[in-house]
């Protein structure tokens, strides 16, 4: 049994005596040591699926249906727990790396009270014990002259060095399953490389499984065995990492890849998808990529189409494949 099975989840915001879906029904699962990337463009619903799998949907917004099995031993759905059993999942079985680090962290804090709280809550240490576990922790994290980090605030440390603040304070609890929500926004190139070789380290390590949210191919390529493209709440594509870059058979997939630079080809005009991924409400009546699909034609405006394996482990969400 799969470590985290995730079963026609469906997540909305109550906003002018309207629900407005943001998460439409998605289903996949995870394995340890497996990594799924969900990719689209902002406003695809990947960070509200990730902070749905954490718990962490606050009002307005709510998990209106759906199931989150987790555990291949003793399965459980997180959704039928209370807010105090959750808070022995998260942090513990379940943690997360946010998008911004500086939100993550508690600027009137020093980084080694806030992590050792994890190792107090969650692995019932003692102060003492907790300090020698986090000056331990950031050493194996290759973080420059430890002990003085620990006593530093994260004011006074770069943004490569808060995301890996960040990123200890997520491994701590010794987690199963790690969420990864944009993990290398606004960092640099050399520190983006730097971060993306640290969780492909502890992955290793720790034969954890992760979720990877990015509108990056190039982080997907490196890190994922499995991606899962969303647009408007929904998944539009699934399959192997290999077979989405040999073989993409969504149109809105195609157009993610065609967006990518090509070295070789130094001199071809960077391509765009026309138009604006729809608004929460707002979407179109069939597809909800029609309106932007230069393959487009009348069913696409006027149904909406499943998801069905057109090839081995091959999911796609089109009407232009005839199994509908």
């Amino acid at each position: 049994m799969a470590l985290l099975e995730v079963k026609k989840l469906t997540t909305g915001f109550n906003l002018n005596k309207e629900t407005l879906i943001a998460v439409d029904g998605i289903s996949f699962s995870i394995n340890l040591n497996e990594t799924i990337a969900l990719i689209g463009e902002s406003g695809s619903g990947k960070s509200v699926t990730a902070l749905s799998l954490m718990g962490l949907i606050d009002s307005p917004g709510e998990i209106i249906s759906g199931q989150i099995i987790w555990g291949n031993e003793n399965p459980i759905d997180l959704l039928t727990l209370k807010e105090k059993e959750w808070l022995q999942v998260r942090g513990n079985q379940i943690a997360m790396i946010h998008q911004d680090p500086m939100t993550s962290l508690n600027s009137r804090m020093t980084i080694g009270k806030q992590i050792d709280e994890v190792f107090i809550i969650h692995k019932k240490m003692s102060k003492k014990e907790a300090k020698a576990k986090t000056i331990e922790l950031l050493e194996k994290l290759e973080i420059p002259n430890p002990v003085k980090r620990y006593q530093e605030y994260p004011s006074h440390l770069s943004g490569g060095m808060r995301q890996r603040i960040v990123i200890a304070m997520a491994i701590a609890g010794n987690p199963k399953l790690l969420i990864a929500d944009e993990p290398t926004t606004a960092l640099d190139v050399t520190i983006q490389d730097e971060v993306l070789t640290l969780l492909n380290d502890l992955q290793s390590t720790y034969g954890m499984a992760m979720i990877l949210t990015t509108h990056d191919l190039g982080v997907v390529a490196e890190m994922a065995d499995q991606i899962l493209v969303m647009y408007g709440g929904r998944i539009m594509e699934q399959a192997s990492t290999l077979t989405i870059f040999k073989k993409p058979l969504n149109p809105y997939t195609k157009a993610l890849m065609d967006c990518v630079p090509k070295i070789e080809d130094k001199h071809a005009e960077l391509k765009v998808i026309p138009g604006t991924v729809p608004s929460l409400g707002k979407f179109p009546k069939g597809c909800r990529f029609a309106n932007r699909c230069e393959h487009s034609f009348k069913p696409c405006h006027e149904h909406i189409p499943e998801l069905v394996e057109v090839e081995t482990n091959h999911w796609v969400r089109c009407w232009l494949y005839p199994d509908q």
